[in-house]
Protein backbone atom coordinates (compact mmCIF):
# COMPACT_ATOMS: atom_id res chain seq x y z
CA UNK A 1 0.00 0.00 0.00
CA UNK A 2 1.33 3.45 -0.89
CA UNK A 3 2.12 5.83 1.92
CA UNK A 4 0.29 9.13 1.41
CA UNK A 5 2.28 11.91 3.03
CA UNK A 6 0.19 14.70 4.53
CA UNK A 7 1.19 18.14 3.29
CA UNK A 8 -0.26 20.17 6.16
CA UNK A 9 1.85 22.49 8.30
CA UNK A 10 3.18 21.96 11.77
CA UNK A 11 0.85 21.57 14.76
CA UNK A 12 -0.25 24.79 16.43
CA UNK A 13 -0.49 25.03 20.23
CA UNK A 14 -0.03 21.28 20.55
CA UNK A 15 -3.11 20.49 18.51
CA UNK A 16 -2.95 17.99 15.66
CA UNK A 17 -2.97 19.66 12.23
CA UNK A 18 -6.12 19.38 10.17
CA UNK A 19 -5.76 16.62 7.60
CA UNK A 20 -6.69 17.19 3.98
CA UNK A 21 -9.38 14.99 2.52
CA UNK A 22 -8.04 11.60 1.41
CA UNK A 23 -8.64 12.28 -2.29
CA UNK A 24 -6.56 15.49 -2.02
CA UNK A 25 -3.70 13.67 -0.33
CA UNK A 26 -3.79 11.00 -3.03
CA UNK A 27 -3.90 13.70 -5.73
CA UNK A 28 -0.86 15.41 -4.22
CA UNK A 29 0.97 12.11 -3.91
CA UNK A 30 0.29 11.25 -7.57
CA UNK A 31 1.42 14.74 -8.61
CA UNK A 32 4.68 14.26 -6.72
CA UNK A 33 5.21 10.86 -8.34
CA UNK A 34 4.58 12.36 -11.78
CA UNK A 35 6.99 15.25 -11.09
CA UNK A 36 9.65 12.77 -9.89
CA UNK A 37 9.22 10.71 -13.04
CA UNK A 38 7.86 7.61 -11.35
CA UNK A 39 4.94 7.91 -13.75
CA UNK A 40 6.63 9.12 -16.92
CA UNK A 41 5.04 11.46 -19.44
CA UNK A 42 3.34 9.59 -22.27
CA UNK A 43 2.67 6.47 -20.21
CA UNK A 44 -0.50 5.16 -18.57
CA UNK A 45 -1.21 5.30 -14.87
CA UNK A 46 -2.30 2.11 -13.13
CA UNK A 47 -6.03 1.51 -13.53
CA UNK A 48 -8.51 2.97 -11.04
CA UNK A 49 -8.93 -0.49 -9.49
CA UNK A 50 -5.16 -0.86 -9.13
CA UNK A 51 -4.80 2.61 -7.63
CA UNK A 52 -7.63 1.87 -5.21
CA UNK A 53 -5.72 -1.21 -4.03
CA UNK A 54 -2.43 0.70 -3.82
CA UNK A 55 -3.96 3.45 -1.67
CA UNK A 56 -6.39 1.23 0.22
CA UNK A 57 -9.51 3.15 -0.79
CA UNK A 58 -12.40 3.11 -3.28
CA UNK A 59 -12.54 3.80 -7.02
CA UNK A 60 -14.75 6.82 -6.29
CA UNK A 61 -12.03 8.39 -4.14
CA UNK A 62 -9.42 7.64 -6.80
CA UNK A 63 -11.61 9.20 -9.48
CA UNK A 64 -11.95 12.36 -7.38
CA UNK A 65 -8.17 12.45 -6.99
CA UNK A 66 -7.61 12.08 -10.73
CA UNK A 67 -10.19 14.72 -11.68
CA UNK A 68 -8.03 17.57 -10.39
CA UNK A 69 -4.97 16.33 -12.29
CA UNK A 70 -7.06 16.04 -15.44
CA UNK A 71 -8.27 19.64 -15.00
CA UNK A 72 -4.66 20.78 -14.56
CA UNK A 73 -3.72 19.07 -17.82
CA UNK A 74 -1.31 16.67 -16.12
CA UNK A 75 -3.46 13.67 -17.08
CA UNK A 76 -5.63 12.73 -20.02
CA UNK A 77 -8.30 10.02 -20.03
CA UNK A 78 -8.63 7.92 -23.17
CA UNK A 79 -11.88 5.95 -23.45
CA UNK A 80 -11.18 2.28 -22.93
CA UNK A 81 -7.45 2.82 -22.30
CA UNK A 82 -7.22 4.70 -18.99
CA UNK A 83 -5.44 7.81 -17.70
CA UNK A 84 -2.21 8.93 -19.37
CA UNK A 85 0.46 11.27 -18.04
CA UNK A 86 0.82 14.45 -20.13
CA UNK A 87 3.83 15.78 -18.24
CA UNK A 88 4.94 17.24 -14.95
CA UNK A 89 2.24 19.16 -13.12
CA UNK A 90 4.53 22.22 -13.04
CA UNK A 91 4.76 22.20 -16.86
CA UNK A 92 1.05 22.53 -17.58
CA UNK A 93 0.59 26.26 -17.04
CA UNK A 94 1.50 27.62 -20.45
CA UNK A 95 1.01 25.48 -23.52
CA UNK A 96 -0.59 28.20 -25.63
CA UNK A 97 2.30 28.42 -28.07
CA UNK A 98 2.42 24.69 -28.71
CA UNK A 99 0.70 23.23 -31.73
CA UNK A 100 -2.57 21.37 -31.43
CA UNK A 101 -2.73 17.91 -32.93
CA UNK A 102 -5.23 16.65 -35.48
CA UNK A 103 -7.87 15.63 -32.93
CA UNK A 104 -7.72 18.90 -31.02
CA UNK A 105 -7.74 20.91 -34.24
CA UNK A 106 -10.90 19.13 -35.38
CA UNK A 107 -12.54 19.61 -31.98
CA UNK A 108 -11.97 23.37 -32.21
CA UNK A 109 -13.71 23.34 -35.58
CA UNK A 110 -16.72 21.50 -34.22
CA UNK A 111 -15.83 18.06 -35.58
CA UNK A 112 -14.74 14.80 -34.03
CA UNK A 113 -11.27 13.82 -35.15
CA UNK A 114 -9.89 10.35 -34.61
CA UNK A 115 -6.57 8.75 -35.40
CA UNK A 116 -5.96 5.05 -35.92
CA UNK A 117 -2.44 3.65 -35.79
CA UNK A 118 -1.94 1.39 -38.81
CA UNK A 119 1.74 0.47 -38.50
CA UNK A 120 5.00 1.43 -36.83
CA UNK A 121 8.51 0.24 -37.55
CA UNK A 122 12.17 1.23 -37.73
CA UNK A 123 14.20 1.80 -40.88
CA UNK A 124 17.67 3.03 -41.74
CA UNK A 125 17.90 6.69 -42.66
CA UNK A 126 19.99 6.21 -45.79
CA UNK A 127 21.81 9.06 -47.52
CA UNK A 128 18.76 11.19 -48.37
CA UNK A 129 17.11 11.27 -44.95
CA UNK A 130 20.49 11.42 -43.20
CA UNK A 131 21.14 14.71 -44.97
CA UNK A 132 17.62 15.94 -44.32
CA UNK A 133 17.71 15.20 -40.58
CA UNK A 134 21.45 15.86 -40.15
CA UNK A 135 22.10 12.33 -38.87
CA UNK A 136 24.19 9.39 -40.09
CA UNK A 137 22.98 7.12 -42.93
CA UNK A 138 23.09 4.10 -40.60
CA UNK A 139 21.02 5.85 -37.91
CA UNK A 140 17.44 4.68 -37.55
CA UNK A 141 14.17 6.44 -38.27
CA UNK A 142 10.93 5.62 -36.50
CA UNK A 143 8.23 5.19 -39.12
CA UNK A 144 4.56 5.70 -38.19
CA UNK A 145 1.57 5.17 -40.49
CA UNK A 146 -1.78 6.51 -39.26
CA UNK A 147 -5.31 6.93 -40.58
CA UNK A 148 -7.01 10.27 -39.84
CA UNK A 149 -10.81 10.42 -39.70
CA UNK A 150 -13.23 13.32 -39.35
CA UNK A 151 -16.65 12.47 -37.86
CA UNK A 152 -15.92 8.81 -38.50
CA UNK A 153 -15.07 9.31 -42.19
CA UNK A 154 -11.49 8.44 -43.30
CA UNK A 155 -9.85 11.55 -44.76
CA UNK A 156 -6.11 10.90 -45.03
CA UNK A 157 -3.29 8.48 -44.38
CA UNK A 158 -0.30 10.03 -42.67
CA UNK A 159 3.19 8.59 -42.93
CA UNK A 160 5.70 10.12 -40.52
CA UNK A 161 9.44 9.58 -40.18
CA UNK A 162 11.10 10.59 -36.91
CA UNK A 163 14.89 10.46 -36.30
CA UNK A 164 15.63 8.20 -33.36
CA UNK A 165 18.89 10.02 -32.47
CA UNK A 166 16.71 13.04 -31.65
CA UNK A 167 13.92 11.01 -29.99
CA UNK A 168 15.58 7.87 -28.57
CA UNK A 169 12.70 7.18 -26.14
CA UNK A 170 9.77 7.83 -28.47
CA UNK A 171 8.66 4.21 -28.20
CA UNK A 172 7.90 4.79 -24.52
CA UNK A 173 5.07 7.21 -25.45
CA UNK A 174 1.68 5.81 -26.43
CA UNK A 175 1.18 7.59 -29.75
CA UNK A 176 -2.38 6.31 -29.88
CA UNK A 177 -3.14 8.55 -26.89
CA UNK A 178 -1.11 11.62 -27.86
CA UNK A 179 -0.70 13.60 -31.04
CA UNK A 180 2.78 13.69 -32.55
CA UNK A 181 3.11 17.37 -31.62
CA UNK A 182 2.29 16.47 -28.02
CA UNK A 183 4.75 13.59 -28.20
CA UNK A 184 7.52 15.92 -29.38
CA UNK A 185 6.75 18.22 -26.45
CA UNK A 186 6.67 15.35 -23.96
CA UNK A 187 10.12 14.30 -25.15
CA UNK A 188 11.51 17.81 -24.73
CA UNK A 189 11.24 19.19 -28.27
CA UNK A 190 8.00 21.20 -28.58
CA UNK A 191 7.23 22.53 -32.06
CA UNK A 192 6.42 26.27 -31.86
CA UNK A 193 3.19 27.36 -33.55
CA UNK A 194 5.07 29.77 -35.81
CA UNK A 195 6.96 26.86 -37.39
CA UNK A 196 3.74 25.21 -38.53
CA UNK A 197 2.24 28.51 -39.66
CA UNK A 198 5.31 29.30 -41.76
CA UNK A 199 5.12 25.94 -43.52
CA UNK A 200 2.86 25.03 -46.38
CA UNK A 201 3.52 21.32 -46.77
CA UNK A 202 1.86 19.41 -49.57
CA UNK A 203 1.58 15.66 -49.35
CA UNK A 204 1.36 13.09 -52.08
CA UNK A 205 1.91 9.33 -51.74
CA UNK A 206 5.49 9.73 -52.99
CA UNK A 207 6.52 13.32 -52.27
CA UNK A 208 7.76 14.33 -48.78
CA UNK A 209 5.99 17.26 -47.16
CA UNK A 210 8.68 19.54 -45.78
CA UNK A 211 10.08 23.05 -45.82
CA UNK A 212 13.32 24.75 -44.84
CA UNK A 213 11.93 26.33 -41.66
CA UNK A 214 10.75 22.97 -40.36
CA UNK A 215 14.08 21.42 -41.24
CA UNK A 216 15.95 23.91 -39.08
CA UNK A 217 13.63 23.68 -36.09
CA UNK A 218 13.82 21.07 -33.35
CA UNK A 219 12.47 18.53 -33.59
CA UNK A 220 13.21 17.38 -37.10
CA UNK A 221 10.31 15.39 -38.42
CA UNK A 222 8.90 14.52 -41.79
CA UNK A 223 5.53 13.53 -43.13
CA UNK A 224 6.16 11.33 -46.12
Amino acid sequence: MAEVVMSAGSPISGRAPKRDALYLRIRNDLAHRIDRGEYAAGTALPSENELAQIYGTTRLTIRSALDGLIEQGALRVIQGKGAFVCGKTSDQAGAGGVLAGFRESMRRRGHEGSVRLLAKSKRLAGDYYAQFFDIKPDDYLYSIRRLNCIDGVPTSIENTLIPLPTFPTIESVDIAAFSLYETYGILGHPVPRRIRNSASPCSTPTTPACCASMRKAPPSFLNA
